[in-house]
């Protein structure tokens, strides 16, 4: 739930207050409570607290509020494009509905939900999934696809600083990890072949074949993309 002063961060603070003899409820991040309270302490005195105080409870942290937000592996890695499309910075994707609806259909599914883009560089496979992160935030996918969250993974960043034997493979464990724990994440991989063979060094096992187990498993949902000549054998 968002802030109802600032609409844009996570409330966490339920404040109960007391006009004469009006009451009313507010839900507030801590930055607009903390902002909020001085503001009515400098206008209202030391009686604020007092018996005819404006604030009629102390605020509590509010059980039924959403948690905040998990940071991990994955926030450093990603970019949460759901996020983006709720704060209005990803533009209308024009022409691609019939793509983006065949994507919902197959990640809609029980089994085999994992579909992969395949098209030319620049031809627009990323703004199909920014296209699935603007129908989520709309509501205008089926209840299994709700609240879901579209994660763009930057795969030269998974890749990167892992030359050591084996830390590759550690990094690809702990990410699956945290997709295990995260239900409501949909993983968007573009360039997915880069992911093929990725670590495969000296006996490691490359990307590719950490993944296959938790996907098989439906453990964890994504979507790739890539070029047809980077899957065509000739």
């Amino acid at each position: 739930m968002r802030c109802q002063h600032c609409q844009v961060n996570e409330a966490t603070i339920r404040l109960n207050m007391q006009v004469n003899s009006s009451r009313s409820q507010m839900v507030l991040c801590e930055d607009c409570y903390t902002s909020l309270m001085e503001q009515s302490k400098m206008k209202m005195g030391p009686q604020l607290f007092g018996g005819s105080s404006f604030f009629s409870q102390a605020a509590s942290h509010a059980p039924n509020m959403e948690q905040p937000k998990q940071k991990g592996l994955l926030d450093e890695l990603g970019r949460n494009l759901t996020d983006g499309a709720n704060a209005g910075l990803i533009d209308p994707v024009i022409g691609r509905d019939e793509e983006v609806a065949r994507v919902i259909e197959i990640l809609n599914r029980r089994n085999k939900n994992n579909p992969v883009l395949i098209g030319e560089p620049g031809v627009g496979k990323t703004a199909i999934a920014e296209g699935l992160a603007l129908k989520i935030a709309s509501g205008d996918v089926p209840n299994k696809l709700k609240n879901k969250q579209i994660y763009l993974l930057d795969v030269s960043s998974l890749v990167a600083n892992t030359g050591v034997r084996g830390q590759f493979e550690e990094r690809m464990k702990q990410l699956i990890k945290e997709l295990q724990s995260r239900k409501n994440i949909i993983l968007f991989v573009d360039e997915i072949h880069l992911l093929v063979g990725a670590g495969s060094a000296e006996g490691s096992m490359d990307a590719g074949n950490i993944l296959k187990p938790a996907l098989a498993r439906g453990e964890l949902q994504l979507v790739g993309a890539t070029t047809l000549k980077r899957i065509s054998p000739n």
